[in-house]
């Protein structure tokens, strides 16, 4: 779904606010864009790892003729050190990405947010964390916004 897809731009866009993640390139996982391997830098790779219904809607705050879903959206941003870093360096940047997600989690409707212990993905010869986090996500139909 875009408008999923949407929200988890934004969220990651908002992340990449954060200076202290400056030095952190975020790429969709599964795009079109091979990336290096070794890595030569900081990587997130962003990726939706599932999404359900939570629940069905009708009617809203201006009109009854407002129909929607609203959908929970897992994802996770896995975040690899190049080779040679320690996991210091990353376990620093997870806490500054848990960080960010905790400053919008009121606006995104952010939930669950936790992080792994640090991992070895020997196909990209690096050592990795991954931060979890949920979404709720919208989709009106009706009214106005007939979709």
């Amino acid at each position: 779904m875009d408008l999923i897809k949407d929200v988890i731009d934004r969220i990651i866009t908002r992340i990449r606010q954060n200076e202290a993640l400056a030095n952190v390139r975020f790429v969709r996982e599964y795009n079109s864009t091979p990336v290096e391997s070794p890595i030569g830098g900081y990587l997130a790779a962003v990726c939706v790892t599932g999404v359900n219904l939570s629940r069905r809607f009708v009617g809203g705050y201006m009109s009854s003729s407002v129909r929607g879903e609203v959908y929970c959206a897992e994802a996770d941003i896995r975040l690899y050190a190049p080779p040679g870093e320690n996991g210091s360096g990353l376990s620093a940047l997870a806490g500054e990405i848990i960080r960010s997600l905790k400053g919008i989690e009121a606006v995104e409707n952010i939930g669950e947010i936790s992080a792994s212990a640090i991992g070895f993905d020997p196909d990209a010869d690096s050592i990795y964390r991954t931060i979890s986090f949920k979404t709720e996500v919208c989709a009106e139909s009706g009214g106005n916004n007939e979709g």
